[in-house]
């Protein structure tokens, strides 16, 4: 009899435990607006955000967004980690964005034979991650030019075919960051294909609650010359980054402030920015690129800028920290 009583009790906690791991993996995957209904039927329901944001005015963002990495489960987040998914929130808020060719499988791929890939240029990367991409150009007769941090060179349809799956296979497998949650639970392995638009520079926006604070364009991202700069919403130069430093030294400021005019269209920048956040969440940052003619296409997002580490220069993460602080103390951070 006792044996059979001490059998009961460990299967029945053992049946708890099961429970409660499932629960662990499972309540972080409920949409944060149904999460929301359920905590006023059941107050013990857990809130998006699994621990309540800390507001600490001597914070910096990258603590912010370090302490993120293990505490945040709002599901929102996933969205703004998948390439994919991120253009679809654009075209629900009427935001532009660099327009997707294809969608690919990384393992069969052919660029050379793919009908909505018969363009003279083109861009391949994976949906979540980063430091993925190639770029690719029709050469004629056959040989395509790939180009990237990690795939260069020329070759012949079959030899491109055969780098670019195992750069995209080996990729798909190895990107994730395990720390970053949101980017670990985008579906893994699938490639798609951009157009390759004439593209001057990058801007990353940088919201904090759903309102825009600092703008960082970037130009000659690819190269040897890459500079950029911190402007607030007012398009203010309030910094020169590390690349712009190291390459004007003393004269940065006044060199990136003419490099960087204010843009045309600097408020449809900033609209746009702020129709793809939501102002319940904490920090985001949103990337656009300028076209020639002064528009701006959206074409990623991120909730772990930096991946926590320094995300603009030090002065300027004190100064967001403090502006997030400011909207916890208000009472504009997510419940």
């Amino acid at each position: 009899m006792w044996s059979t009583a001490v059998a009961i009790r460990k299967i029945r906690s053992a049946r708890s435990k099961l429970v409660r791991n499932s629960a662990a993996r499972l309540i972080p995957l409920v949409p944060s607006s149904v999460a929301l209904r359920l905590r006023k039927v059941f107050p013990r329901w857990p809130a998006p955000c699994s621990r309540p944001i800390p507001a600490r005015p001597t914070w910096q963002l990258k603590d912010y967004t370090a302490w993120r990495i293990p505490n945040d489960r709002d599901t929102r987040l996933i969205a703004y980690e998948d390439k994919l998914a991120i253009k679809k929130i654009a075209a629900r808020v009427g935001v532009p964005a660099v327009p997707v060719l294809a969608r690919l499988d990384p393992k069969s791929v052919d660029v050379d034979r793919h009908p909505d890939l018969q363009v003279d240029r083109f861009v391949l990367k994976m949906n979540h991650g980063w430091n993925d991409v190639v770029f690719v150009q029709r050469l004629g007769k056959g040989f395509l030019r790939l180009s990237g941090a990690h795939l260069t060179g020329d070759y012949n349809a079959a030899e491109a075919n055969t780098r670019i799956r195992r750069h995209f296979i080996w990729w798909s497998r190895h990107v994730h960051s395990p720390q970053e949650w949101a980017v670990s639970m985008v579906r893994p392995r699938v490639l798609f294909a951009e157009a390759s638009l004439p593209m001057n520079d990058d801007y990353k926006v940088f919201l904090i609650h759903g309102r825009v604070e600092v703008i960082h364009p970037t130009s000659g991202r690819w190269g040897s010359d890459r500079t950029g700069a911190y402007f607030d919403r007012e398009w203010r130069c309030i910094g020169a980054d590390d690349f712009a430093e190291d390459r004007f030294g003393s004269t940065a400021i006044e060199r990136v402030t003419a490099l960087f005019p204010r843009p045309t269209r600097l408020e449809s920048l900033i609209s746009y920015a702020e129709r793809m956040v939501p102002n319940d969440m904490s920090f985001l940052r949103v990337d656009f690129f300028l076209l020639p003619d002064g528009n701006f296409l959206l074409g990623e997002g991120t909730g772990y800028s930096g991946g926590g580490h320094e995300i603009a220069k030090p002065h300027l993460e004190l100064e967001l920290g403090k502006i997030h602080w400011r909207a916890l103390q208000a009472g504009q951070a997510m419940a």
